[in-house]
């Protein structure tokens, strides 16, 4: 007869890779807008809406939001725009069986542009890159330990990650912007709201998720009589998103000739300060705000040990006006709405039996390899990047506004595994002034760091993402541009372990001829195992053990050159 079996579920990788989608919609602009003269910037993000596993082939259902900045026809003032089309993005799953399946999906915009058609209409496309990661609790049968008398096991135990459903939660909040250094508000070109690596902490069945938001605006506003109105101050910028501005860090800020504020941003503060009459010449500013954010999940399935990370994504951003005590619109009220998104794995043990013998029974036995595998909680890294770019087709005298967007290509792990070699690409697009007129640069560099990360035995595979947290450009000479990125890199370590452990086991029933058991004498040989004695001769370990402590050291091992054993 066969052993009892039972399964143990282990978590296994189905599916690891990555795919592209093109994304393409033509627009028309509003009738109460104004004609296009020239596009300034485009860019995109995906929002994910959700993941759909049927059969053998999984679905990420999601939106395309496109911003467009554009200068109009109208006085050249700035406008900009968005638009969204839903999309979705197909994966063919081989070898999913009925187990329940656990999917998570990175995605972002690898290319954008605009085609226009004519002053009013024109057609925005997108390259969606998407990492999807199906992973499964499978499987695996080994002998069970059952405890009954006369059986015997050699049990190991073995740390098993139990995956957990991936816990999402919608928060609306509310923020109150003052800027009450900066000239007062007429309208709000563009505006965005990023949020810097989030940080948790988590005990049973409650979460805590705290990082920073950072808003960037920028607004149209007029500017006070008796200034300067040959002092180009014009600015331009992203329309929404989670890319960087330059700006002037936690502090209010505006674009001046070293883009982080400047001689023109303290003369325009001083003489805007505490109110005043204004004419109307177009004037462009930018402002910056960090402010904290706390977020709050209540869940069974969150445990103090089982949370891996947290991601947060912008769902929606709504800006009002507000006006401060000198009755001037210097307030920004944002009402947005943040998803956010926790996974989890519980840590749990499990005992499994590796060898076993019977005191009635032969015992044939037949071994099998359980691999299974288990992702570190991410650490965190702070890092800033320091480039020249060399654009000999530039020809701006001075930059006003820097995205960039950082993306990794490859993740290497070290020799002593002390640490991994991060490689990626700078994608830069910056806005700035060539005389009158505004002028605009994309331009790409690559990029490799070294970060400092224990990394264990068994790791197959280091995940990283990089999140920019600020960025200042300014031009040095024609055709440099000299860049500084403040970002934020996460990277886990996903690990795969192999155990060998007792798989099937047959039993077969020994005839004895006498109730009674003979006394055997055993001599054993240096460093034999009470485990092997006791299979050997079909005894008690335990019993083994009591009668000849003064044999084994502590390890359950022969000590001595020469001894013998009573069995």
């Amino acid at each position: 007869m066969k052993a009892e079996n039972h399964e143990l579920f282990v978590p296994q990788t189905l599916f690891d890779s990555r795919g592209e989608k093109e994304i393409e919609i033509e627009c028309t602009l509003a009738d109460y807008l104004p004609n296009i003269s020239r596009i300034l910037r485009v860019d995109a993000e995906l929002l994910k809406d959700g993941i759909d596993i049927t059969g053998e082939r999984a679905e990420i259902r999601g939106q395309a939001v496109f911003y467009l900045l554009y200068e109009s026809d109208y006085r050249g003032k700035l406008k900009s725009v968005s638009y969204s089309a839903d999309y979705s993005q197909r994966f063919d799953l081989k070898g999913l069986g009925a187990e329940e399946v656990f999917a998570t999906a990175e995605q972002r915009c690898a290319y954008v542009s605009c085609k226009t058609l004519n002053p009013r209409r024109f057609i925005l496309k997108c390259r969606a890159e998407t990492e999807l990661c199906v992973r499964t609790m499978k499987p695996f049968k080994s002998v069970e330990i059952n405890g009954g008398e006369g059986f015997f096991y050699q049990t190991k135990q073995v740390g098993v990650q139990t995956l957990k459903t991936p816990i999402e939660r919608d928060f609306t909040l509310e923020e109150s912007i003052s800027i009450e250094k900066l000239p007062p508000i007429n309208e709000i070109v563009s505006q965005s709201l990023v949020f810097t690596k989030p940080e948790v902490s988590a005990s049973d069945g409650l979460a805590v998720i705290r990082c920073e938001g950072i808003f960037r605006a920028l607004y149209e506003t007029l500017m006070p009589e008796g200034a300067d109105s040959s002092v180009s101050l014009r600015s331009a910028g992203r329309s929404g998103g989670t890319g960087g501005m330059v700006g002037t860090g936690e502090t209010d800020g505006i674009s001046g000739p070293d883009a982080t504020g400047g001689t023109d941003r303290a003369e325009l503060g001083d003489s805007a300060d505490g109110g005043g009459a204004y004419r109307s010449t177009e004037l462009y500013a930018f402002v910056e705000k960090r402010f904290p954010v706390s977020l709050t999940v209540e869940s069974d399935e969150i445990k103090e040990d089982g949370v891996l990370g947290a991601s947060l994504e912008l769902r929606s951003l709504e800006p009002t006006l507000d006006i401060d005590a000198y009755g001037e619109n210097r307030v920004i009220d944002l009402t947005y709405t943040v998803r956010a998104l926790i996974e989890t794995a519980w840590e749990t043990e499990a005992s499994v039996a590796t060898d076993m013998f019977a005191e009635k029974y032969d015992v044939k036995c037949k071994s099998g390899e359980m691999v299974y595998e288990r992702v570190l909680k991410a650490e965190r890294f702070a890092f800033n990047l320091e480039k020249v770019f060399e654009i000999p087709s530039m020809t701006m005298e001075r930059c006003l506004q820097c995205v960039a967007d950082l993306s990794v290509s490859e993740v290497s792990v070290d020799e002593a595994r002390d640490g991994i070699t991060v490689k990626g690409v700078c994608a830069l697009s910056a806005l700035g002034i060539s005389g009158e007129d505004f002028d605009t640069v994309e331009h790409s560099v690559n990029f490799t760091e070294r970060f400092a990360m224990s990394v264990p035995e068994g790791a197959y595979k280091v995940k990283a993402r990089i999140s920019p947290t600020s960025v200042t450009a300014d031009v040095a000479g024609r055709g440099r541009l000299n860049v500084r990125i403040s970002a934020e890199l996460s990277a886990n370590a996903c690990c795969k372990y192999k155990e060998t452990v007792l798989a099937e086991a047959e039993l077969e029933r020994v005839k004895e001829s006498s109730d009674e058991r003979p006394l055997i004498i055993c001599y054993p040989v240096k460093n034999e195992t009470l485990w092997e004695i006791a299979s050997r001769y079909r005894v008690d370990p335990e019993k083994l053990l009591k009668k000849n402590s003064a044999v084994f050291n502590d390890r359950g091992v022969v000590a001595k050159e020469k001894a013998f054993i009573i069995i």
